[in-house]
């Protein structure tokens, strides 16, 4: 994906985190979390809800592939 703004394609992701698991002897960890927004890293151009989306539909399968 790239920012509509620059044609940047390096961005900053802000997160809501819900979910932490406390574990014994390991720590504490984030079992789900969700994108709150994300910004162009290059210009600051904030990305609208659905490009957020198709952001994170892509890290998703980036991730998982």
């Amino acid at each position: 994906m790239k920012c509509q703004n620059c044609s940047g394609k390096n961005f900053e992701l802000y997160f809501r985190w819900f979910g932490v698991y406390i574990e014994q002897g390991i720590g504490a960890y984030v079992t789900e979390h969700d994108i709150s927004e994300a910004r162009c890293a290059d210009c600051g151009y904030e990305l609208s809800d659905e490009e957020v989306d198709k952001l994170f539909k892509e890290i998703n399968f980036i991730r998982n592939d």
